[in-house]
């Protein structure tokens, strides 16, 4: 679900169409009913949350932080570090 989601935000942003962000955040909140601290879907979080109009930065730096937090020994780290980087600038 989250890949899925994910995929979806990416269309959206891309194609500036927010009816797929939309849907895209909606399968994203499902499977993080389901996982609420598994790495891949908060890093799905935080990428639907940044293609959001307007972008919700502060809600998706938290969502990649807590990938920091609560899995620190996850592979999606480096990329969590990476993302909050990049959108604390902005």
């Amino acid at each position: 679900r989250a890949d899925m989601g994910a995929s979806s935000c990416f269309y959206g942003a891309g194609t500036g169409d927010q009816s797929f962000v939309r849907q895209g955040l909606a399968e994203v909140e499902r499977a993080a009913s389901a996982a609420p601290d598994d790495a891949r879907v908060l890093l799905s979080m935080g990428h639907c949350l940044v293609s959001t109009a307007p972008p919700q930065t502060d809600e998706a730096i938290k969502t990649w932080q807590r990938i920091i937090d609560r899995n620190p020994s996850s592979p999606l780290v480096g990329q969590a570090q990476l993302l909050i980087a990049k959108y604390k600038t902005k």
